[in-house]
């Protein structure tokens, strides 16, 4: 079930440092250019400074994979931050197969990409582009999320069953 205002997960582990820290603030910055009330569900590091216009829900850590899938499926959007020089990282796919629609920097858009994944590159253009977004109905952004989970459900699938034949290739 989806939030009746617009909603947003970010998740960001304590240990990323001052990397992340920075991150959050710069994207907290843009979620206060938006003109409307926005929730959003904190997993990890918990923000210094929260605009008046943001509600927050916060979570150190949520151990059950079950349960966090179920909190990011009440957002709207999923925000993905990359701390790494690495591809495409497990948040992204996280967001994805909880039906949101995906805002990545650009340390987050790498590797592969979503149906519905937007690259931001500042707090400037990801305040523009959530705004955007925000203008379509609810029922289209949440079309939008579900085009992402499908996407992501079969390309894990079919991960799958590309690691079956390969085991299946060895033991023959």
């Amino acid at each position: 079930d989806k939030d009746q205002i617009p909603s947003i997960s970010i998740v960001l582990r304590g240990h990323w440092g001052s990397v992340a820290e920075r991150s959050l603030e710069s994207v907290f910055n843009a979620l206060g250019h938006i003109n409307q009330i926005i929730k959003v569900y904190m997993i990890g590091t918990r923000p210094k400074k929260i605009p008046k216009n943001v509600l927050i829900e916060y979570h150190r850590f949520i151990p059950s994979k079950t349960d966090y899938l179920k909190l990011l499926s009440k957002s709207w959007i999923g925000i993905n931050i990359g701390i790494h020089m690495a591809g495409t990282n497990e948040r992204k796919y996280d967001y994805a197969e909880a039906g949101l629609v995906v805002f990545s920097d650009s340390f987050g858009s790498r590797g592969d990409l979503l149906p519905y994944e937007y690259a931001f590159v500042d707090n400037f253009d990801l305040a523009a582009k959530i705004g955007q977004l925000l203008e379509f109905r609810p029922q289209k952004i949440a079309e939008m999320g579900k085009e992402n989970q499908k996407f992501a459900l079969l390309f894990a699938e079919k991960g799958r069953a590309n690691l079956l034949d390969h085991i299946r290739n060895m033991i023959c």
